[in-house]
């Protein structure tokens, strides 16, 4: 979406050129932009010279979210393009995600990542750097080394920049492209009827107990359908998913019950799952037989 706007010289000012400017900029309510400006008078032989001198401000100075106005004189920082900014960590925790298919933490993860973007307000080029190195990064973990699974991070990155009007759209575009490589990963890559992957839904839900999961919910972060899931809870555990989370819910109160004698029990109720303390110990009853509180109290007792 560019445009170049060439003046006669004698039919505008440099003032009335950078009027121009500031009106462009505050009628453009449907998201950012980014004008770079010359006052320079110039030949007509000498305008590709010209305009290839304004893009390459704009390359340096044009911003994901933030509308601005630079002059063409503007004292430009070098960057550092092909030195990506992204610490090797940060790079290889993502990596390690995608490899064990925790995708929620990895979603987790990018959105930390763009958070500091938000506040640190990198030039479009630099950012767009970094986001092409981790979503390679990603591919090539997803589809590990096939080039028919590969698809053109590039041109989807390209048209995410060409939508996103700020960084929380971008983010959304850009989780977009991760869940669609995942989804393809899943139905051509991954086999999911074996005792491995069940384990890693199991780990998933004892690792994030205190959060509020349903059948859907974990078929959404496994990219699997909610009467597959049924099905495995049945073939390996012989219970349903309700059943089996409910029970892995109860135990691990035991648990705390048992080591945090003091812990009150509206807090065990919330660190299991249960925003409800109520309805937390009316459940606690009908598996373990006694209500929490009273269950505290015989393990006192023995």
């Amino acid at each position: 979406m560019e445009s170049i706007c060439i003046c006669a010289d004698d039919s505008v000012t440099k003032q009335e050129l950078e009027l121009y400017a500031k009106s462009a900029l505050i009628k453009n309510t449907s998201g950012y932009s980014t004008i770079v400006i010359t006052s320079k008078s110039f030949t007509l032989f000498d305008s590709k010279k010209i305009i290839s001198n304004l893009y390459h401000v704009l390359n340096n100075v044009i911003t994901v979210g933030v509308s601005n106005i630079v002059k063409d004189d503007t004292e430009l920082k070098p960057l550092a393009l092909g030195k990506t900014k992204l610490k090797n960590e940060v790079l290889g925790k993502i990596n390690l995600l995608v490899l064990n298919g925790r995708f929620d933490e990895l979603k987790n993860e990018l959105k930390r990542l763009f958070d500091k973007w938000e506040e640190e307000k990198p030039v479009q080029l630099s950012l767009e750097n970094d986001l092409k190195q981790i979503l390679g990064s990603i591919q090539r973990h997803i589809v590990n080394g096939k080039e028919e699974d590969e698809h053109d991070i590039g041109a989807l990155l390209d048209e995410a920049l060409y939508n996103a009007n700020n960084l929380n759209e971008l983010f959304g575009y850009v989780w977009g492209i991760v869940r669609d490589l995942a989804k393809d990963a899943v139905k051509k890559n991954i086999k999911i009827n074996t005792p491995s992957f069940f384990e890693s839904i199991k780990d998933y839900l004892k690792e994030n107990l205190s959060e509020q999961h349903s059948l859907q919910s974990v078929c959404e972060n496994f990219y699997i359908s909610q009467t597959y899931l049924s099905k495995l809870f049945r073939k390996y555990e012989k219970l349903s998913f309700n059943e089996f989370h409910t029970r892995l819910r109860i135990g691990e109160s035991k648990r705390l019950i048992v080591q945090n004698p003091q812990m009150p029990i509206k807090d065990v109720a919330a660190l299991v799952g249960y925003g409800d303390q109520f309805y937390f110990s009316r459940v606690f009853k009908e598996i373990v037989g006694v209500p929490p509180s009273e269950y505290r109290s015989e393990d006192s007792l023995t």
